[in-house]
């Protein structure tokens, strides 16, 4: 509920400031996916869900980025050709941090993720990866980055300024944290509690 009405006040009474950016943490099965799929059906607003362990920093063979706000911007798009305001998800941000072979390439990754975060214009190459085809602005996108994060302690998650030190400490830059509005840690579902 927090996190849908920070989006509200930021689209009705702050309207150049970005749209919540939160990082969802919690182990399998606490219930990250079924959060953010509600988030965005209670919003009524279209979404896209992107795995970012798949995701290459420009420049690398493979799914990056620009691939990655086609999806947005086709989910964006009414029928008649509207912009509405959009979630995105990016999922397992955590198994990207830990797959990333050496530190430049992990920072690539983060750095091409930062406009996104920070509201901006972002170019969108068409297919073959000419020249910008269109400017997607992602001010009004509500970001929903998730992930289980197996290696920093629960403790960590019990205050705002330890996660951002532990997040840091992971491989995440000061820059990347800094843009991060909400930290939302869950706990692991019991049986009784999955429906």
């Amino acid at each position: 509920a927090g996190i849908m009405a920070s989006h509200s006040i930021r689209l009705e009474f702050l309207p150049k400031t970005p749209s919540a950016r939160c990082l969802i943490v919690g182990p399998t099965s606490s219930g990250k996916s079924h959060l953010a799929g509600n988030i965005a059906g209670w919003l009524r607003n279209p979404f896209a869900w992107v795995n970012v362990s798949l995701l290459t920093p420009p420049g690398y063979k493979g799914y990056d980025t620009n691939a990655a706000m086609m999806q947005l911007a086709k989910a964006n798009t009414k029928d008649d050709g509207q912009k509405v305001p959009s979630v995105l998800v990016l999922d397992e941000i955590d198994k990207a941090m830990r797959r990333a072979k050496d530190s430049a390439w992990l920072q690539q990754l983060q750095y091409s993720l930062l406009p996104i975060l920070g509201g901006e214009r972002i170019n969108i190459s068409d297919e073959n990866g000419n020249a910008p085809d269109k400017l997607y602005y992602t001010q009004h996108t509500l970001v929903l980055m998730m992930g289980v994060f197996p290696e920093i302690p629960t403790r960590a998650w019990t205050n705002e300024s330890s996660a951002r030190a532990a997040l840091v400490k992971y491989g995440f830059c000061e820059e990347f944290v800094s843009r991060l509005t909400h930290i939302i840690s869950l706990d692991k579902l019991d049986r009784t509690e999955i429906r």
